[in-house]
């Protein structure tokens, strides 16, 4: 190859290169890139956003910063994701609880995720366990129907609070297997599986993170979880699908969204980034801990996810009767 040649080459090949990354940097806007999180610093769903910022910004090569806005059971950081900046710098991470399960005990909200967000990725879903007391005579979750059918009056679940994911499942649970469950709300998790442990509940509804160490210690019992498959952390616990009750599975999500309107290329650089991070061997193990299952995938796919799940919520809500809060 004589000089010319050579120069020609090297010129053309720059400019191959260029383009390249000029068409790169073109799916996001250069600078710092936002994360809207609707739970204070230290929270559970903090920590897993922090962990996916972290390497979000190694793939994106650029500042991911958390930006948290906690309140109203994070629907205030859905209001103001709806009037971000919809140009690809902004995306918001949201729990099914946040997103739909809160609004609909609500009579005034300002946002639907259906149709003022562009869907970029789901993170992963995680099971609610089925605890009852060691008190109950009952072993397994057969043992339980039949004490169940003979006490029905002290048919009682604790749960999350008014409006909690915890609720919505366990009245989901009484329509799958037909037991007149009443439920008594507590100010979270860790209050509920308290009252299971001390014998003032029955049983309780709650995430398998929260209940695993009582289990295991063998200070409750675990009957059930609401997962298609075994449960990260309770291997030894059966689903309800193969207790026979496929209409009790119930999957609460972590997903991304971007503001309605956000280009196609700028969702596109979002999800790819966001599967990269997900698909992580170490990263995936960690979330395994947190009790997840880690998920992925394409914006279409959690589009559907979240018509469908709207449409069974509501099912769920209007066929237990509950009323909304305000």
């Amino acid at each position: 190859m004589d000089r010319r040649t050579f120069i020609g080459s090297s010129i053309g090949g720059c400019a191959l290169l260029s383009s390249f990354t000029a068409r790169a940097q073109d799916k996001l806007p250069e600078g710092q890139l936002n994360i809207y999180l609707g739970f204070p610093a230290g929270s559970a769903t903090d920590a897993t956003g922090r962990a996916i910022a972290e390497r979000l910004r190694t793939e994106l090569g650029r500042p991911v910063i958390i930006m948290n806005q906690p309140g109203a059971t994070g629907m205030i950081s859905l209001e103001r994701l709806k009037r971000a900046p919809a140009d690809g710098t902004v995306i918001g991470l949201v729990p099914l609880t946040s997103g739909l399960i809160a609004p609909m005990f609500r009579t005034k909200v300002d946002f639907n995720l259906l149709n003022d967000y562009d869907p970029i990725a789901m993170v992963g879903h995680y099971a609610l366990a089925f605890s009852v007391a060691n008190k109950l005579p009952v072993e397994d979750w057969k043992g339980f129907v039949q004490w169940a059918k003979a006490n029905p009056n002290e048919l009682f679940y604790g749960h999350g609070g008014p409006g909690s994911m915890a609720q919505l499942v366990g009245a989901a649970m009484a329509g799958a297997t037909g037991l007149k469950f009443q439920d008594v709300p507590f100010k979270g998790d860790t209050d509920s599986l308290s009252a299971v442990v001390g014998g003032q509940v029955q049983t309780a509804i709650s995430s398998t993170v929260a209940v695993s160490a009582q289990h295991q210690a063998k200070r409750l019992k675990v009957l059930a979880v609401t997962s298609r498959e075994r449960a990260p952390g309770l291997p030894d616990v059966p689903t309800f699908v193969e207790l026979g009750y496929p209409t009790a599975v119930s999957e609460p999500w972590m997903a991304f969204f971007a503001p309605k309107g956000t280009p196609p290329q700028a969702v596109a650089e979002w999800n790819r980034a966001l599967n990269v991070v997900l698909q992580t061997g170490d990263f995936r193990q960690s979330l395994s801990r947190q009790g997840y299952t880690v998920a992925g995938g394409t914006p279409a796919a959690l589009k559907e996810t979240v018509a469908s799940e709207t449409v069974r919520w509501r099912k769920v809500m209007d066929a237990a009767g509950f009323k909304p809060l305000d």
